[in-house]
């Protein structure tokens, strides 16, 4: 703070882009005080909270993607064989994927990341002894799953938030894959994409499984829903188009 202050004093414009969920990370109430910009990943109700914490200006910025780190890659037979699987998630053990993901079980399903110790009967399926994945080897495994799921983290529901608003950053990051996913519903996720059309939308745990199923099935609607996603990410969802 005495540092951003020092700043300001320059003249300096100060910006902040939260990434963050205002309502789990807050430590925006100490610091966004010190800023002249607040850009944030919510909107209505987090703009309420500032409001009472800072006069900056603030603005909705959601997440993006790095195109020259998320992107098609051409994989070898051998990477196909050791990070494929017709379903994957990439991330940590949070409570909600813990809970939601014994649903995955009886599929050809992996799981990759860390903070997955003690998780009983998904502990099969996680790989690697739950050992943090790499960007590059992330991209990697994104580009051979048939149906990446995408569930938004949380430490307090067993399934779906079903106040979810903002979109995190996997789902840029898959598009810009062009890899498929099935994203949880999120209050904001149709500002940035075309749900059913770019990407598969469950609002529930079951709905994940359901629609799992069926675009397992229907290879050619995955690959072109995909494609739809992919376009649109590198259309309008770069950090180039943030700044």
């Amino acid at each position: 703070a005495a540092a951003l202050d020092a700043i300001g004093k320059r003249g300096v414009l100060r910006a902040l882009w939260f990434v963050e969920d205002y309502r789990v990370m807050t430590y925006w109430r100490e610091l966004a005080r010190h800023y002249d910009h607040v850009f944030t990943i919510q909107t209505d109700e987090c703009f309420a909270a500032l409001r009472g914490a800072t006069d900056a200006r603030l603005s909705y910025l959601p997440c993006a993607f790095d195109p020259e780190e998320h992107r098609p890659v051409d994989l070898s037979d051998e990477e196909r064989e050791t990070l494929g699987s017709d379903v994957s998630f990439v991330g940590a053990g949070y409570r909600n994927r813990r809970v939601a993901f014994r649903r995955f079980l009886d599929l050809d399903f992996r799981i990759w990341g860390s903070e997955w110790g003690g998780a009983q009967d998904l502990e099969r399926v996680v790989q690697r002894g739950s050992a943090r994945i790499s960007t590059e080897e992330s991209v990697r495994i994104f580009n051979a799953t048939r149906v990446n799921l995408n569930l938004h983290s949380s430490t307090y529901h067993d399934g779906v938030d079903p106040l979810g608003d903002f979109v995190n950053p996997r789902t840029f990051e898959l598009a810009g894959c062009g890899a498929f996913q099935i994203v949880d519903r999120r209050q904001l996720l149709a500002d940035a994409f075309v749900p059913g059309s770019e990407i598969a939308v469950a609002e529930s745990v079951a709905e994940m499984r359901d629609l799992t199923r069926h675009y397992l099935a229907h290879g050619d609607e995955r690959l072109a829903m995909a494609l739809r996603a992919h376009a649109r990410a590198y259309a309008y969802h770069t950090f180039l188009h943030r700044m």
